[in-house]
């Protein structure tokens, strides 16, 4: 028994001793490990890059495109009076000619004019009446319109209405209709300048909706006319190369059949797209034109 209690005592002894051996070896590695790398200095990576200077530059591109010719002031003439047309300083045909200040257009203003007379002459009597009242309640005040009265010519235009001095005499001539009868016939004096249309630019006629000779109606489409000098090129530009076009940009314009060329710079740019091309349009402007230059409105 004794015996047997010893190597049970052996064997229970064996294990212990080797765990505890074991834990003593792992405990004394990791301190020892820690003090390696504690006493170990750090390392320093470097990493070398090979660099060089950029500099920027500007990327120039190129868009093409065909493009249709039209008038960068085009112009319809509309008719303010009501009578014949007569012969202005042109005649008035498709195609024309003209010069800045000649007359395009031309209404029979005969009975107009007779109209303003008849109007001035009702103003007259209308004064004639109010002077001797203005005796009486505005005495101060008869000299000066006793001399715009006589200085009213029923064939020419009207002078300006003399001052109103005071609210009273202002309330007076109102209620008998003296200053809305003056203003109307000024108003008319006005439109009589719009019986004859003067050219604003250098330029030719392009359309004729009424010949000399016909009758024209108040707001009635005489004519259209273009300025020759100053043209513009409608270009659809295809929504690609849509970011690439600006206004102010510069345009290079190039005829194919005759080989000459304009400079022209981008004035409009369109936001809307046409759904059947796919395309915006973009308007070039070439301004100042020589007399011999062909670039005409309808060329492609």
């Amino acid at each position: 028994m004794p015996s047997s209690d010893r190597k049970k005592d052996l064997l229970i002894a064996i294990p212990v001793f080797v765990i505890v051996a074991l834990m003593v070896y792992l405990t004394l590695e990791a301190i020892f490990r820690d003090e390696t790398t504690q006493k170990r200095p750090p390392r320093i990576l470097v990493r070398n890059v090979v660099a060089d200077s950029v500099t920027y530059t500007s990327a120039d591109v190129v868009v093409t495109a065909n493009g249709r010719v039209v008038s960068g002031r085009p112009i319809s003439v509309f008719s303010q009076g009501v009578g014949e047309l007569l012969p202005g300083s042109v005649p008035l045909k498709v195609g024309q000619r003209f010069q800045e200040g000649d007359t395009i257009v031309n209404v029979n203003s005969s009975v107009f004019v007779l109209q303003l007379a008849a109007q001035r002459s009702g103003f007259l009597t209308a004064l004639a009446n109010v002077i001797p009242e203005l005796e009486l309640d505005f005495p101060d005040e008869v000299a000066k319109w006793q001399a715009f009265f006589e200085s009213i010519n029923v064939d020419s235009i009207l002078p300006s209405l003399p001052q109103i001095a005071t609210p009273k005499l202002k309330t007076f001539l109102s209620a008998r209709g003296i200053i809305s009868a003056f203003y109307e016939i000024k108003a008319n004096e006005q439109l009589l300048d719009f019986y004859s249309y003067e050219a604003p630019f250098n330029g030719s006629i392009s359309a004729v909706h009424l010949e000399e000779g016909s009758y024209a109606n108040k707001g009635a489409l005489v004519a259209e006319v273009i300025q020759r000098s100053n043209v513009e090129i409608e270009v659809p530009i295809a929504v690609r190369d849509y970011s690439f076009v600006a206004i102010g940009n510069r345009v290079v314009v190039t005829d194919e059949v005759s080989g000459s060329t304009w400079n022209g710079r981008v004035v409009r740019v369109s936001d809307l797209i046409d759904p059947a091309t796919q395309s915006r349009l973009c308007f070039v402007q070439v301004p100042s034109l020589r007399p011999n230059e062909v670039l005409a409105q309808g060329m492609y």
